[in-house]
């Protein structure tokens, strides 16, 4: 996948930023939750629709319910229907590492793998300071080949 420039809306990163230190300090735990990617023209893509689902956290995991999560996929296709069917539509797992640094972990590469196993996706770890990594990982065409993750 070639891309210019990805735009993540201020609502959208006001809000995931929120969630993450909002679950910090009522709980002391990582927080996770999903987003959209729309391609808006040949070299933009937008991140929107951040949100987080039912999952099972800790100080240092995050594990979205799977039934949610096959929910909210079923319920951005139907919302983004046009875009799904153009290849405009991809998602984005989002993740925080409360006072950590912004960084992938074994967990995290593996979570990442597994999203890529099915297509492609977008992935953002946060802290609590507003550092981040973004990354995007791809199924390789080639079968039984682990996913690349740029």
């Amino acid at each position: 996948m070639e891309m210019n420039t990805f735009y993540i809306r201020d609502e959208d990163w006001n809000k995931i930023l929120g969630y993450a230190r909002m679950t910090y300090d009522l709980m002391s735990t990582e927080i996770g939750g999903m987003a959209v990617v729309r391609k808006e023209n040949e070299d933009l893509w937008i991140i929107s629709d951040a949100t987080i689902l039912k999952q099972e956290v800790t100080a240092a995991i995050c594990h979205l319910d799977k039934e949610e999560l096959a929910n909210w996929y079923s319920a951005m296709a139907e919302k983004y229907k046009e875009d799904l069917i153009n290849k405009k539509l991809m998602y984005c797992w989002w993740h925080s590492h409360h006072n950590m640094d912004a960084f992938w972990s074994g967990t995290d590469t593996s979570t990442i793998n597994g999203f890529a196993q099915n297509g492609s996706i977008f992935a953002i770890v946060v802290n609590n300071k507003a550092e981040y990594k973004i990354t995007y990982a791809e199924k390789r065409k080639v079968a039984g080949v682990e996913p690349i993750v740029h």
